[in-house]
């Protein structure tokens, strides 16, 4: 799969994600609760070298208040925010 840089900055790191989240489902199949993906997604990322912050947290504001915080799954590389979904059988 190829991109146009300027209209997809980051398909390279994307394409790796892709790929690692591809790998986890391979092995470890539907069904599953969506924390065991995460964490065998971790544990890819770790191998692939691809560096990521876990259950990041940040302040949601509205009108110079704090009106909740928003948990991300995964930041890669300071790049790509990647919120994991599991669903049922379609």
């Amino acid at each position: 799969m190829s991109f146009d840089p300027q209209t997809h900055p980051h398909s390279e790191l994307t394409e790796k994600i892709i790929g690692a989240a591809m790998a986890v489902h391979s092995a470890l199949g539907p069904g599953l609760d969506e924390s065991i993906y995460e964490n065998a997604m971790c544990l890819e990322l770790v191998y692939l070298g691809i560096n990521f912050e876990q259950q990041k947290c940040f302040p949601v504001h509205y009108r110079n208040k704090i009106v909740g915080t928003l948990i991300t799954d995964l930041i890669i590389d300071n790049k790509v925010i990647l919120e994991l979904k599991v669903s049922g059988a379609i």
